[in-house]
């Protein structure tokens, strides 16, 4: 496999991810695409949608997406997705292309994934064991990365501890990042999230002292103690397998956004009609989600079926 233009895992990326997209927007070329209705940033042998808005995607992260009339092979659709997923940010005209863009992303367009997910996962644990111990960003978030992870769930012996892990970490998750545009979520955004992350640290160093506990227990044990806090990665690992990858995408945007850059997008957002319409086509998106919550969110429930009602009766065009 050739090596990426675009190392978006590198140190380099994580600690500035705005100098590797000015160097995009500088060498590669940007057009816009009728097909995606939105702006594609091309360069090396790939395509990423971008935005329907030029002026966001001034200081915008890219999106992960297909390229034009083109069927993907699997390691390419994995790793089209990589930056969606770890740094990518899912603004509200991301969402008004999806339909577009959701067909050609499908898990179901590739009715190999499964066989080669397997054979892949194969392959990284019997290198993880010959080698001592794996590295988590390094040597598992690619080729395997988090759209595959509810797969790999499935390969679990142990569904039921899955489930627990849901019960516990979502609602936190729904509490700080449904809503993460909210000048008051993004400030309460770092401090839930740590909590998380320390949950799903704790518990999967709890899950290497049982080497039969299925799949869970195989990934903590790959895994050295200073590799397992990944966040972005481990936050994904449990939301993704659950289809909350919306409140996922956005939850990291917040997380990971350059602080000088949050400010100038809630701004933008709360000035942008458009973008509160497609923040509320989010958040109907993220209801079934919802439903599957602790009694004590029922609540929150409600607040978004008015909110869908509001929007039934209001004459406001989707």
């Amino acid at each position: 496999m050739r090596k990426p233009k675009y190392d978006f895992t590198s140190k380099e990326f994580l600690q500035d991810p705005y100098h590797t997209f000015k160097q995009m927007r500088k060498h590669d070329p940007v057009y816009w695409s009728e097909q995606f209705n939105g702006w594609l940033v091309t360069g090396y042998d790939d395509v990423k949608l971008v935005t329907g808005n030029q002026e966001i995607y001034e200081n915008s992260w890219p999106y992960g997406a297909a390229r034009p009339n083109m069927p993907m092979t699997y390691f390419q659709h994995v790793n089209s997705n990589m930056l969606g997923f770890i740094t990518g940010e899912r603004t509200a005209l991301h969402d008004q292309v999806k339909d577009a863009v959701q067909p050609l992303l499908s898990l179901h367009a590739f009715p190999e994934h499964q066989r080669l997910l397997r054979e892949t996962m194969v392959d990284l644990f019997r290198e993880a064991k010959k080698n001592g111990g794996m590295k988590f960003r390094r040597d598992f978030a690619t080729p395997a990365c988090l759209p595959f992870f509810s797969y790999l769930l499935e390969l679990s012996e142990n569904m039921e501890y899955d489930k627990e892990l849901w019960d516990s970490l979502i609602p936190d998750l729904v509490d700080s990042f449904v809503h993460p545009y909210d000048p008051a979520l993004l400030r309460k955004a770092d401090a839930s999230a740590k909590i998380v992350m320390d949950r799903i640290s704790a518990v999967l160093l709890k899950r290497r002292t049982n080497p039969d506990d299925g799949f869970i227990s195989k990934f903590a044990q790959a895994c050295p103690d200073g590799e397992v806090a990944c966040p972005a990665i481990l936050v994904g690992f449990c939301v993704a397998a659950y289809n909350a990858v919306h409140l996922l995408c956005n939850g990291m945007a917040t997380l990971l956004g350059h602080p000088q850059q949050n400010g100038q997008t809630t701004q933008r957002f709360l000035s942008d009609r458009r973008l509160r319409r497609g923040n509320d086509a989010i958040r109907r998106s993220t209801f079934g989600v919802i439903q599957d919550l602790p009694e004590r969110y029922k609540i929150r429930r409600e607040i978004f079926t008015q909110a869908r009602l509001h929007h039934s009766t209001s004459g406001i065009s989707e």
